[in-house]
């Protein structure tokens, strides 16, 4: 009974025709290119033109065509093997396909373009010579450089795919080191898939896709689920990079990656602040990762109460906590978590109060006049990083004086404009906010609160009270009643009074 083959995708099983009768071998034709950079596949459609040619002169039928385009014969991967263990491999299954056609005689002849097309790593090249040695299989290149008859052809062999693994091997030490180069400098690495959100170059922001990756972020924040995300973006006909609709996962790997927040990242690490702006604020990157991680566990809420960690124990300084208790629960000092367990207050009523006089606060003219009157984004960033920059300067000054490098009056005259540049900067730094408050103080500001969600609500609790606010703890009998004068709200911003409004 004939064998049925099982041919995978790299393996082509070519029809027989009248003139192959006459061939003295039923051969297969190898055919590999390590990168096919546009994926049309040319490089391997030459090596066939090639291989058929010298077939011909040879008098050999190409009875299956072994294509690996795209297909490294260096690069190892680790997989399980045959026993159960782990180790690292070559991964070439049209290869492996051509090793076991020849054992068991479906094609008995082999013909490749050159012998460094067959085999890079020694232990390929091993197992092709057990096979060709065992069943007395000829074997030819069109260079003339794959005659594995006879000893001498065998030990030339070995010397070859030795060099060329050698040479591999520098080459990949070489990109390697070139890559860590990049990504240390936070430049494009190159090559790849254009990532969502720019320019087929990977640094040049497409602004209409940037649009919607805010958007996306959001919602995300807003509550929206990743599935309803990418239902929205189906319906708008966002198309994506990479298929035909939009998906959960998509959209995680997305959001996950540092690249949509300025950053460079290299095995999975971030190494540098990227040479291509942001789409997104970090601290919008860190909220929508710190909701994927909180879901992942099992929780439908990234924050819902918001003046978690804003109202802090009086006695022990710790961050209050949510309670449950038959009032409605209440913000407490879990000893659980760090605290002393001595405080709690009612944590509706304290909401409903630190709300009120937030808002009221916030509706004066005047103040927001002050929040107002703030700097672009941009421009922070650019003061953060010069402040870097200038403290550093600085600290070499210093150091070069103590070493007697500089005199006295040359430390002088380098250090003034230093300390100006640093000054401003410091002062437009400190004067930043974050965009959920210019957000609420553009329009109206507590129809604008009521649409916020609880981590957008203590964003902006976070920025009035940057020293929390401090709960007293109750006196006499806890369940007597809520007091609003335990609550010591500290460091108002924009210059406000120090107690409650």
């Amino acid at each position: 009974m004939a064998r049925k083959l099982i041919v995978p995708p790299e393996v082509r099983l070519r029809p027989r025709v009248a003139t192959d009768a006459r061939m003295l071998r039923e051969a297969g034709a190898l055919l590999r290119i390590s990168e096919d950079m546009l994926g049309e596949g040319l490089g391997v459609a030459r090596q066939e033109k090639d291989c058929d040619d010298a077939a011909a002169r040879l008098r050999w039928w190409t009875k299956v065509v072994y294509c690996e385009n795209d297909t490294s014969a260096y690069k190892r991967r680790k997989i399980v093997l045959p026993d159960g263990t782990t180790g690292l491999r070559v991964v070439r299954p049209a290869f492996r396909q051509m090793l076991q056609d020849l054992a068991d005689g479906t094609i008995n002849a082999l013909i490749a373009y050159n012998l460094d097309r067959v085999a890079r790593d020694p232990r390929d090249l091993e197992d092709l010579i057990d096979v060709v040695e065992e069943r007395k299989i000829p074997t030819y290149a069109v260079t003339g450089l794959l005659d594995l008859s006879n000893d001498a052809g065998i030990t030339t062999a070995r010397i070859q795919v030795a060099i060329a693994n050698q040479s591999s091997r520098d080459q990949s030490r070489r990109t390697k080191r070139k890559q860590v180069e990049l990504a240390q400098a936070g430049k494009h690495k190159g090559g790849g898939r254009r990532p969502f959100g720019f320019e087929p170059d990977g640094v040049t922001i497409r602004e209409s896709e940037a649009k919607v990756v805010r958007e996306i972020a959001r919602r995300l924040l807003k509550g929206q689920s990743v599935t309803g995300v990418a239902r929205w973006l189906d319906e708008q006909g966002v198309p994506p990079c990479t298929s035909e609709k939009w998906g959960a996962a998509s959209i995680r790997s997305m959001m996950k990656s540092p690249r949509i927040a300025g950053k460079r990242v290299h095995h999975g690490e971030i190494v540098a602040d990227a040479e291509w702006k942001p789409i997104i604020s970090w601290s919008t990157y860190e909220q929508v990762n710190a909701l994927f991680a909180a879901r992942a566990n099992g929780q439908t809420n990234q924050l819902r109460y918001w003046l978690a960690r804003v109202l802090l124990c009086s006695h022990c300084g710790t961050g209050l906590t949510f309670g449950a208790t038959p009032q409605g629960g209440r913000y407490w000092c879990n000893s659980s978590r760090g605290g002393c367990g001595r405080t709690g207050i009612n944590l509706p009523r304290t909401e409903l109060y630190v709300e009120t006089i937030l808002l009221e606060y916030l509706s004066r003219r005047d103040v927001l006049s002050l929040l107002q009157d703030q700097r672009g984004a941009d421009a922070v960033e650019a003061a953060r990083q010069g402040v870097k920059e200038d403290e550093a300067q600085l600290a070499e000054l210093a150091q070069m004086y103590g070493k007697r490098e500089i005199t006295r009056d040359e430390y002088r005259a380098a250090r003034q404009p230093i300390a100006e540049r640093l000054a401003g900067a410091q002062d437009l730094v400190r004067a930043s906010l974050p965009s959920v408050m210019r957000t609420l103080t553009g329009g109206d500001v507590r129809k604008t609160w009521q649409e916020f969600t609880p981590a957008e609500k203590r964003e902006v609790a976070r920025v009035m009270w940057p020293n929390g606010i401090l709960v007293r703890p109750s006196v006499g009998n806890r369940f007597q009643g809520w007091d609003a004068s335990r609550l010591d709200f500290v460091d108002w911003q924009a210059g406000a009074p120090a107690t409650a409004v």
